[in-house]
């Protein structure tokens, strides 16, 4: 192989991965429900968090000690 059709690979290989994320964020913007499943892994995590902290506060606070 020589370094023209190795750079002519490279750009291709770039170019699809620029056109995948093209893709992938117009479709994130124009469809609420595919934002939602992108989306909820997230808010899930942030749930988890929330009562976690909330657990942490009553426990300790229970136990008569300061939350922070």
């Amino acid at each position: 192989m020589n370094h023209h059709s190795e750079m002519a690979g490279m750009d291709v290989i770039v170019g699809l991965v620029l056109l995948f994320c093209v893709v992938l964020v117009a479709a994130w913007f124009f469809s609420p429900r595919l934002r939602a499943w992108i989306e909820k892994p997230n808010y899930e995590f942030q749930r988890g968090a929330q009562a976690f902290d909330q657990a942490l506060q009553t426990s300790t606070m229970a136990k008569g000690g300061k939350t922070r």
